[in-house]
């Protein structure tokens, strides 16, 4: 995830609960970061959690679908596993929360900022990540093969764990000759499946470590 936030970010976790993102971030000398979730329970403890160690850290109760920010106050919106629990099926009233979430959170991102976003990705999630990002965003998809690896190592169960990083733009960018580079053929499958996407002359891809391409191209 680090990859893809900087320490001079805005920083906005949301659904934050009880989870030790927001910590880990300070730890790492980031500072400019809030935290919010609904349960006014879980706020109060992380207040009295970190109060001393990360006085700096910011925790608000709010509901995530109701944000009470400026429009385009933060560069990264973190969320692990709000989405997911939003998301519990495709029923009419579910979809209707989700698109509300998205448009909250697409309100408060800058321009280039990015919605990282750790899921399970089962195929109904992904179908709306797509319909309500896909026009607005820039979406990769990155499977978390540690998160998996760790659980193994300590006789945990593992499931496909995926981050979506959807780096928002304000208008649509010239067509260009387009040349990716991905480990993962599962990331190509999925975006030939879901994302209608065909490779042709302007737009190729390569199943290839990224690192190991560069160096055999220079």
């Amino acid at each position: 995830m680090l990859k893809y936030v900087r320490q001079k970010d805005d920083i906005i976790i949301v659904g934050c609960g009880n989870s030790t993102v927001g910590m880990n971030l300070y730890d790492a000398n980031y500072r400019s970061i809030v935290s919010i979730d609904i349960s006014p329970v879980a706020i109060k403890q992380m207040k009295e959690l970190n109060k001393v160690k990360r006085p700096d850290l910011v925790f608000q109760q709010m509901d995530a679908t109701k944000l009470e920010y400026n429009n385009e106050k933060f560069s990264v919106v973190i969320d692990k596993g709000t989405f997911d629990e939003f998301m519990t099926d495709s029923k009419e009233e579910t979809v209707a929360l989700v698109t509300k979430y998205i448009e909250e959170i697409k309100s408060v991102l800058k321009s280039n900022g990015r919605y990282i976003c750790i899921s399970l990705l089962q195929e109904h999630i992904l179908k709306t990540v797509i319909t309500n990002l896909s026009q607005s965003c820039a979406i990769r998809i990155i499977r978390c093969h540690d998160v998996e690896s760790k659980a193994l190592d300590q006789n945990e169960s593992s499931i496909p764990v995926f981050m979506v990083v959807a780096t928002k733009f304000s208008k649509l960018h010239a067509p260009v000759n387009l040349l990716t580079v991905e480990i993962d053929k599962a990331i190509l499958d999925v975006a030939k499946s879901y994302f209608d996407f065909i490779e042709d002359d302007k737009s190729k891809v390569r199943i290839a470590d990224g690192i190991d391409y560069i160096t055999q191209a220079s």
